[in-house]
């Protein structure tokens, strides 16, 4: 502090159209030279108004005084920057970073018309690159608009992160990293929405908190952690960078959830939040999933693409049982309808039934031409059957809309193609080596599905993928696709099925299928001290939740326990063996990971659904961890009530009540 030449000029700025910049570019330099002043950092403006002071120096630094709780937060004058992008193109995004690959960015900052250049300096103050940011206050916002960011940036991360004790970031279930156990080789960059699921991040300190709201361009952006700090992240569209990107913050009394509960209040008057009510009002039968469970079924695989498989490497035992010449059976439509019904004996009266692997050569074998229904797996009118499932048994139908295989008749119109001409290749999965769709093109293919698929009258639809995967790129000339309208069609895609009259699911679950997704299905887990229930104090009572991993053979206690926590329902993935109707054929069941399922299991956790009927459209209000080694976790619904949750081995004593 000592310095700093403190000169104080009360102003405040305004983006918009009083904008005013210098004839020369703001991002006008040769980025080969190096920056030859070595000034001490000095305050270059001072802007205030009845919820918060702002000091900025010319190192990039701020001081933030929020007035009503008296506390002062700092903003870092170094940005850890990548030497590349962020997103190389393919369809999964790689988040791990490496020290090796970074370099700390300092600043050199000065008054730029109405708004602040910013010179990027790497080592030795080589000048990386430059950009122009607007900085106002919006009644207790803070906000940052960057423009003019120069294109030999490969990326920007920007502004730099505020010190923390703690921070927070909405990936899978929600996640607390605090400043006592960080690591400085922990380098992780969150892409939206693949690692972030919701649109924001924060810190907490001395009982304090701070919320950082990425823009609409989040498409093109995330959160970037290194060891114990999170700083806002930002990508070009198509190699070029975009007008501006912005990002405002606001400082708050209270923890992670204060956090929680600011952004969901942020986005009920912002008109994105939907309720399970509102959402029930419109369509009666998805109130059959209050306290109910869902049923899975993967009804068939098709062929094994050995061809494909050896040219991975897979090796003679991992190619055993595989069979390359026709589609293998795990349930018959008669079947999955016995399957049903020993279930109702076994207790089950409420919930769903999805179909997986009913679609033309079974489960990921023709996307995207589904049609006709797999045959070997019984009639038309034995399906339509299933789907004639009164209330309260919802049927529903698995679908996907992202992957594309080689044997079917458009291929390859309409996938994705990469900067260097490949085509965008996906996983290898069950039907061979995928690749990867242009939303565009999806949106055609699933309406040409629907003329077809509406026929066996589903109530609901499982749309794969919408709300788990990143936004991608596509240089087709053609139908050239940016991030942003990949996140446009995807959310397309979603109402154009919603419209049908059906409920809708997807794959994880984002803050962008929320307005029109009944339920999520999502691979949540949990660590102690790690893992917060981000995503149900935010969206509890906006969707339903149902996990792949609920009778994972794995977990240390019953499965089930973080479901009744985090207020989910339970999801079977069920099996021939279930009611004796025969031995399982199929192969694994690749991106499920393990799942245990038996009559015990199945008539065991009943109690689960019970819990769920009680808090299933409530609000959870409260979430705390109650031991220092976090194996005892309180949550509380309203209305509904409180769950204390004992996660160890041993019994506990919290709050005058003993748990075994």
């Amino acid at each position: 502090m000592k310095r700093r030449h403190f000169i104080k000029t009360a102003s405040c700025f305004a983006v918009g159209s009083g904008i005013a910049l210098p004839a020369e570019s703001c991002s006008s330099h040769q980025s080969a030279k190096y920056f030859k002043k070595d000034a001490p950092a000095v305050l270059l403006k001072t802007i205030e108004n009845d919820t918060l002071r702002v000091i900025l120096f010319s190192d990039g630094s701020m001081k933030i005084y929020d007035k009503p709780r008296g506390f002062e937060w700092e903003m870092a004058s170094v940005a850890i920057q990548d030497q590349g992008t962020f997103d190389e193109g393919y369809v999964w995004a790689r988040g791990e970073r490496t020290m090796m690959e970074q370099y700390p960015a300092t600043f050199y900052v000065e008054p730029w018309g109405n708004a602040f250049r910013y010179l990027v300096l790497g080592h030795a103050n080589r000048i990386k690159g430059s950009f122009c940011c607007f900085i106002s206050l919006e009644r207790e916002w803070l906000k940052f608009t960057v423009t003019d960011i120069s294109e030999d940036l490969p990326s920007l991360v920007f502004p730099p992160h505020i010190e923390s004790d703690s921070v927070i970031i909405p990936s899978g279930i929600g996640k607390i990293f605090h400043k006592k156990e960080a690591d400085i080789w922990t380098r992780h960059f969150y892409l939206y929405q693949t690692s972030l699921n919701m649109c924001w991040f924060g810190g907490l300190k001395d009982e304090n908190a701070w919320l950082a709201v990425l823009d609409e361009h989040i498409a093109d952006g995330g959160v970037l952690q290194v060891n114990n700090s999170l700083a806002p992240g930002w990508i070009k569209s198509k190699n070029r960078w975009k007008k501006s990107y912005s990002i405002k913050y606001q400082f708050l009394k209270g923890g992670y959830v204060e956090l929680a509960k600011t952004y969901r209040r942020y986005l009920i008057e912002k008109g994105t939040f939907v309720s399970l009510k509102e959402k029930i009002a419109r369509n009666q039968r998805l109130a059959d999933m209050i306290g109910g469970r869902i049923l899975c079924y993967f009804q068939a695989w098709p062929p094994a693409n050995k061809k494909d498989l050896k040219k991975y490497l897979f090796n003679t035992k991992q190619l055993e049982g595989r069979d390359p010449e026709k589609v293998t059976v795990d349930f018959t439509h008669k079947e999955v309808l016995a399957s049903i019904h020993y279930a109702r004996k076994y207790g089950f009266k409420n919930g769903m039934v999805m179909l997986r692997g009913w679609i033309n050569k079974g489960y990921d074998g023709s996307h995207p031409d589904i049609w006709p229904p797999e045959s070997a797996l019984g009639s038309i009118d034995e399906l339509k059957e299933i789907m004639a499932l009164p209330s309260p048994v919802i049927p529903a139908l698995h679908d996907q809309y992202q992957d594309m295989y080689e044997g079917t008749k458009d291929f390859p119109r309409g996938i994705n193609v990469l900067s260097n001409g490949d085509l965008m290749q996906g996983g290898l999965w069950a039907g061979g080596q995928c690749f990867i769709l242009n939303s565009k093109y999806s949106v055609e293919y699933a309406r040409r599905n629907w003329e077809n698929t509406k026929t066996l009258q589903p109530v609901a639809l499982f749309l794969d993928t919408l709300t788990a995967s990143k936004f991608h790129e596509s240089w087709e000339k053609e139908r050239p696709l940016t991030r942003e309208e990949d996140m446009r069609y995807k959310l397309q895609l979603l109402k154009d099925h919603k419209s049908y009259g059906l409920l809708i699911g997807s794959e994880e679950g984002s803050e962008l299928g929320i307005p029109v997704c009944d339920w999520y299905e999502c691979r949540h887990s949990r660590k102690e001290n790690e893992n917060i229930p981000l995503f149900p104090l935010v969206f509890h009572d906006a969707v339903f939740m149902a996990r792949y991993n609920s009778f994972d053979p794995r977990t240390p206690y019953p499965g089930w326990l973080e479901d009744m926590l985090w207020g989910y329902l339970l999801q079977f993935f069920m099996t021939p063996e279930f009611g004796n109707l025969r031995n399982r054929q199929g192969a694994e069941k690749i991106g499920f990971g393990a799942n245990e399922m038996n009559e015990k299991l199945f008539t065991s956790t009943f109690h689960v659904d019970k819990w769920h009927k009680e808090i299933a459209l409530s609000e959870m209000i409260s979430h705390s961890i109650l031991t220092s080694d976090g194996k005892v976790e309180e949550t509380t619904f309203e209305p509904g009530g409180t769950i204390i949750v004992n996660f160890s081995e041993e019994t506990r004593t919290v709050k005058g009540i003993t748990l075994p």
